[in-house]
């Protein structure tokens, strides 16, 4: 995140951000798709994804492109879902990525691409600023609410098994 504060810097941070995104995402469809799941990989991937936009978004806060109260809650909120997962597989059990936790990923992402390309974006067009407002509360929203889903299909899983 060196680099974040010139433009040369910033696209290239934005394009390898991307890059990662996009391998991630085809390497879970392709390994869905083609069959080619595995215990080791369904454990590990989610911990790469949380390790990967916890570091972006401390990051982002480092360099002033991101506020901590919404880091905070990003970060305590992947934290927490690692917990949730580890907490369901000791149970015998685990907890499958839904539509929610998908989309709150996609617009984290995003978030984390304008934030970075944020020097080159608002100075230069005016509805940005809305469309950072409209990026940062549906990023936050989907955070809270895909957390609260997890939380509720452990709850529901546990009171089964007891």
């Amino acid at each position: 995140m060196y680099f974040i504060n010139n433009t040369a810097g910033s696209i290239l941070i934005a394009l390898l951000f991307i890059m990662f995104a996009v391998t991630d995402f085809f390497d879970g469809y392709v390994a869905r798709t083609y069959n080619l799941q595995s215990e080791l990989g369904a454990q590990l991937d989610p911990i790469a994804d949380k390790f990967f936009i916890i570091s972006t978004y401390i990051s982002l806060l480092y360099v002033n492109r991101m506020g901590l109260a919404l880091c905070l809650i990003i970060v305590l909120r992947e934290l927490f879902v690692m917990s949730v997962r580890q907490i369901a597989l000791e149970s015998g059990f685990a907890i499958k990525v839904n539509g929610f936790g998908k989309a709150k990923t996609l617009f984290q992402c995003v978030l984390a691409v304008e934030r970075i390309m944020y020097n080159i974006l608002i100075p230069n067009v005016t509805f940005m600023i809305y469309v950072d407002w409209i990026l940062v509360m549906l990023a936050l929203i989907l955070t809270i609410y895909s957390g609260l889903v997890y939380a509720y299909g452990l709850h529901q899983r546990i009171n089964l098994i007891n």
